[in-house]
């Protein structure tokens, strides 16, 4: 298995980090297991979380300012 560049920095010594295991959780959040440069390991969790969007009315249209 190849390994990964993070886009973490380590927590510990601010080292870039390699991704070392991806696991799935039944609740489907990701289980990530990285690894610095200086042998630190460390996990994250990431789950989604559902947002309600507003401003905005079904059918209307958003128009960015600025140059075109």
């Amino acid at each position: 298995m190849k390994k990964q560049r993070g886009g973490l920095k380590c927590p510990e010594c601010g080292v870039w980090t390699t991704v070392l295991e991806v696991r799935m959780r039944d609740d489907g959040s990701r289980r990530r297991t990285l690894e610095c440069g200086n042998l630190h390991k460390f996990t994250t969790v990431e789950r989604i979380e559902h947002a309600e969007h507003g401003g905005h009315r079904e059918g209307s249209c958003f128009q960015r300012k600025g140059k075109k």
